[in-house]
């Protein structure tokens, strides 16, 4: 390993350095655009703006039409009922974690665990308090 890595450094060192004033883009072909002398920007290519170019195409039916619109009502009713869902867990959060302790508890009976596996699991979960998991904090100032 030793005479490896040392023989890799004796030929990094043997080896001839580039000659100097070596045109390394005419050498590898590189095209070298020249800046706007205002703007000091680089050329670009124009773009015309067109639907071929942006890859679409027209709706060829009314129907195509409703059922665009139908999905955009759709989407705005799954974000209305996303956003009443995180309003009504941050109202109730013992209910939220309720909800959260039923979905764990059925992908724990869901999982290929064995029973003891899973009866392991299910004690701490059990375990674990509504309160810890609804992110609601105990004042713990001695105050009764």
């Amino acid at each position: 390993m030793l005479l490896a890595a040392t023989a890799s450094a004796v030929l990094m060192l043997l080896q001839q350095a580039p000659a100097e004033g070596t045109d390394w883009d005419a050498e590898f072909g590189v095209e070298v655009k020249q800046r706007d002398p205002v703007t000091g920007e680089l050329p670009v290519d124009p773009y015309e703006q067109s639907n071929a170019n942006a890859g679409a195409a027209p709706y060829a039916t009314a129907a195509q039409v409703a059922g665009q619109q139908m999905r955009g009502v759709a989407d705005v009713a799954k974000v209305q009922g996303d956003a009443l869902a995180a309003l009504m867990d941050r109202l109730f959060p013992y209910q939220a974690a309720s909800r959260k302790f039923a979905e764990e508890m059925a992908l724990i009976q869901a999982s290929r665990l064995s029973d003891a596996e899973k009866e392991l699991a299910i004690a701490r979960l059990e375990n674990e308090s509504f309160a810890d998991r609804a992110g609601i904090r105990r004042r713990d100032d001695g105050d009764p």
